[in-house]
């Protein structure tokens, strides 16, 4: 279990407030071999009109592992969440989940998905 604590500063609901937007919130990463690391980015913008902070992201799983390329994000900033999740001793139909926890008023958390499935390892 993986978690990254960051400042946490207590927004209102304005005009000028951050706003949080993904492109996506779900990734497929497919088939993959049970050993395989699999590496992937979310995207995360702030669409609002002041400085966007994630103040907290951790993953569901000791399987997964999260990187924040930057915890603030200035207004029409974009950046990155990766997200490694570490196959071995897992099998078949997987999901799992990213909780990010921000300042924006209207979205103080958001849940980021990745799936797939994995078969057995190679002989």
């Amino acid at each position: 279990y993986v978690t990254v604590t960051l400042l946490d500063i207590p927004a209102e609901v304005t005009s000028e407030s951050p706003k949080v937007y993904f492109t996506k919130t779900e990734i497929d990463f497919g088939i993959k071999q049970q050993g395989d690391t699999v590496n992937v980015q979310f995207p995360i913008q702030n669409q609002g009109q002041s400085a966007l902070r994630l103040k907290k992201v951790f993953g569901n799983c000791n399987c997964i592992r999260v990187n924040l390329e930057k915890d603030l994000l200035s207004p029409g900033e974009s950046t990155y969440i990766s997200v490694r999740f570490l196959t071995h001793d897992r099998l078949g139909n997987q999901e799992k989940t990213v909780t990010i926890f921000t300042d924006d008023p209207q979205k103080p958390v958001a849940i980021l998905t990745l799936k797939g499935r994995l078969r057995g390892p190679r002989n």
